[in-house]
């Protein structure tokens, strides 16, 4: 049997900077924020108000 000279070091701890951890905690901060206004859009009424006063919803998107 023969013998490996080849060392794979072990994978460890990598030390990641508070700078680039407060980065990615804003991210999915914010991504989730954007998904919920995302939400309260699909979800908004659009209407529009004639010379009479009546309102007129505009369908924009067919809801489900």
């Amino acid at each position: 049997m023969r013998n490996s000279s080849i060392i794979i070091p072990k994978p460890g701890q990598v030390q990641v900077p508070a700078r680039s951890r407060k980065l990615v905690k804003a991210y999915k901060f914010e991504r989730t924020q954007q998904e919920i206004t995302e939400v309260e859009l699909n979800r908004a009424k659009i209407v529009m108000i004639d010379e009479n006063g009546n309102m007129k919803r505009i369908p924009i998107l067919a809801e489900h």
